[in-house]
Order: structure tokens, then C-alpha cells, then sequence
């Protein structure tokens, strides 16, 4: 299952390069009320300063009893500071295991913590946050948005597109679907479903990512002792 390992969709630095597209097709559609208010809302939340991100994953594989119940909260501090609390609990004909993971990352410098049944620790990287600036500048165009009822909708063919992005070479997405909601100024949540094989079998993701505390988020502090990991250049 892709609980195994660390691949909740819910990084900040993945829905910002998700939020990007969605501002690209806005920018590159017209003027129309809806690609305008969903553009801004993307470009916001890029920009925070800082914000509360949670995460609450459903993933299950067909055939089986096997299952994962994944929560992921996230608190980021621009440019570079992020915390990670990540509980995965999974059951499988084997056995049921239940892991807390938790990542403290300033620059390159990482600390980390593992408990549980699978105690891995989360990846030190600088991908993730490198990515989140990537976004902003690698203006990818989605067509197929749709609004109804204050829902953006992108078409299944984008969807998928935009959801193999997320974890290249990783998975091979069938069903998908990804929908937005916006709040005020700034998109608030996300919801990605899909379907992918993963190693020979077929897997149901459903994942809902709460964006909160906008340019509010609380301040990232360093840890006391040196850190546990450095991520490679």
C-alpha cells in the first residue's frame, strides 16, 4: 500500500504546484468572473507567508481488506520552514500497524522523529520546498475548469494529468477527479479521488486537504540539539 511509505498528497509544496495550474488556465481563458476569482485564489495561497495545512487520506486496495488511514497536518512558514506530524494507521491480512512521524525542516536542516510499528523516519529533501517556488514560475495551463455552485471541477482528463504530476514514475492513475473550494481570498480545501496501480494492484485514494490560518500560521522553531538529518543538494 502506499501507506508503506511517505506519500500523503497533502505537502504543501505539491497543492501549491496543483494551485499554480489552476491560476495558469484562469490567467489564459478570459475574463470570465470564475477564472478570475479562481486565478486569485490559487496566487494567494501560493503567497502565504505561512499557513496550517491538514490532510486526511482514505486509501484502500481492491480485492483486499487492506486499508490506511492517513492524517497529515502541516504548519509552513515562508521561505523555508515547515513542521510534519504524519499518522498512518494500516490494516492488511497480515497485521495492523500504526506509525506518528514527525519532521521539523529550516533550510536544509532537518529533525526528525519516528514511533510506531513502521518507524521510518519522513525524507530530509529540498525537492518539496523547491517546488512550491517552481510552481509559481512554471505556468502549466489546464482546460476543462469547471464552477458550479462555487466548486471548481477540472475535467477527468486533467485530473489525472494533474495528479500523475504530483508523484511522477510513482503511479498510473486511472479515475480521477479533483475539485477546489474557495474561502475569502484564497482557495480553502482541496479534494483529490483517484485510482492508481501501485506494484500489480489497484488502489482508491481519497484525499481532502483543509488550508488554514492564512499569513497566520504558527511560527516554525528551531529544535534544541543538532539535526537528525541534512538534505543532499
Amino acid at each position: 500500500m502506499i501507506a508503506g511509505r511517505s506519500l500523503s498528497l497533502g505537502s504543501v509544496a505539491l497543492l501549491a504546484a496543483l494551485s499554480a495550474s489552476f491560476g495558469a488556465w484562469s490567467a489564459e481563458s478570459g475574463p470570465a468572473v470564475a477564472d478570475v476569482q479562481l486565478s486569485d485564489a490559487a496566487q494567494n495561497l501560493a503567497a502565504a507567508t505561512s499557513l496550517v495545512e491538514v490532510a486526511d487520506e482514505t486509501e484502500g486496495v481492491i480485492g483486499t481488506a487492506a486499508q490506511a488511514q492517513i492524517h497529515e497536518v502541516v504548519d509552513y512558514q515562508a521561505p523555508d520552514r515547515q513542521s510534519v506530524t504524519l499518522t498512518i494507521r494500516a490494516t492488511t491480512p497480515v497485521r495492523d500497524t500504526y506509525s506518528v512521524r514527525t519532521l521539523i525542516q529550516i533550510g536544509p536542516s532537518c529533525w526528525t522523529h519516528a514511533t510506531g510499528t513502521q518507524e521510518s523516519p519522513l525524507p530530509c529533501s529540498r525537492q518539496a520546498q523547491q517546488q512550491f517556488f517552481d510552481a509559481l514560475q512554471k505556468l502549466e495551463s489546464s482546460s476543462g475548469v469547471t464552477e458550479v455552485g462555487g466548486t471548481y471541477f477540472l475535467s477527468p482528463k486533467d485530473s489525472r494529468t494533474e495528479i500523475q504530476g504530483l508523484s511522477p514514475g510513482e503511479l498510473s492513475v486511472g479515475m480521477a477527479s479533483v475539485e477546489v473550494h474557495i474561502s475569502g481570498e484564497t482557495i480553502s480545501s482541496i479534494r483529490l479521488s483517484f485510482n492508481a496501480g501501485v506494484k500489480g494492484s489497484t488502489i482508491l485514494v481519497d484525499d481532502a486537504i483543509t488550508f488554514m490560518d492564512i499569513d497566520q500560521g504558527p511560527a516554525v522553531v528551531e529544535p534544541a540539539g543538532p539535526p537528525t538529518a541534512t538534505a543532499p543538494r
